[in-house]
């Protein structure tokens, strides 16, 4: 007996095909570009050569040159006198350049929780006026030198001195890690690479190894021989 296809089943594969255009169009209207740093058509990706700021190497808005720059108003909280936090949230403050969502606008700010974090980690440290008149960790050839806590009272304060926004509206700032939309992202990328690889990996094992297999057979047979004449004798 034939099989007929109704005209329900035509209806339910046209919507299915206009329900996968939907979803591709919503996933590519989502996709925000690049307001700093870039032109309107480019969009956070991964980035190899950054000298700075790794932690957004896996999507980003950044280049080397800016991670260059970055670097360098960092370097003088590389300095053994600098606390170990006050180093590493000063670099997570100054890295928010190239943090994706930051790149592309979807985040305006930095958390005023992550600027009370720097500047309570680094109050007690010795610091001075740059050049640019913002507050930096003294070095070896700094003349005028004060402690952070007596020269700035907040964390408000301190991240306002290096020209950033500060902002209470968690969807809205920054606050030291990857917007969760990027992070979901780098995710799912890393875990297609890992099945590449696992892929790659069981096709060459797939593969035939005369050579192994050969030596084997020769093993057995030398084997089985010793026996055979054991026994035969």
């Amino acid at each position: 007996m034939a099989l007929t296809r109704g005209p329900g089943a035509g209806h339910a594969i046209a919507y299915i095909a206009w329900v996968s255009l939907l979803g591709g169009l919503s996933a590519e209207q989502d996709r925000k570009a690049c307001k700093l740093h870039h032109g309107e058509n480019e969009f956070p990706k991964p980035v190899t050569s950054l000298t700075f700021c790794q932690q957004f190497r896996r999507r980003t808005c950044c280049n080397k040159t800016h991670t260059d720059r970055l670097r360098r108003q960092a370097l003088s909280y590389f300095d053994q006198e600098v606390p170990d936090e006050c180093r590493t949230i000063a670099s997570k403050v100054l890295c928010s350049e190239c943090e994706p969502a930051m790149g592309t606008g979807e985040r305006q700010g930095i958390c005023r929780s992550l600027c009370d974090s720097w500047y309570s980690s680094c109050k007690d440290a010795m610091f001075t006026l740059s050049s640019s008149n913002k507050y930096i960790p003294c070095t070896f050839n700094s003349l005028l030198c004060w402690p952070l806590g007596d020269v700035l009272k907040s964390g408000k304060e301190l991240c306002e001195k290096h020209s950033m926004v500060v902002l209470d509206d968690p969807q809205l700032c920054y606050g030291g890690k990857m917007h969760p939309k990027y992070q979901k992202e780098v995710k799912k990328e890393r875990a297609k690479a890992n099945h590449n690889a696992r892929s790659r990996y069981r096709w060459w094992d797939r593969l035939p190894q005369p050579l192994p297999k050969l030596i084997l057979a020769l093993g057995l047979a030398t084997v089985i021989t010793g026996i055979v004449s054991l026994l035969l004798v």
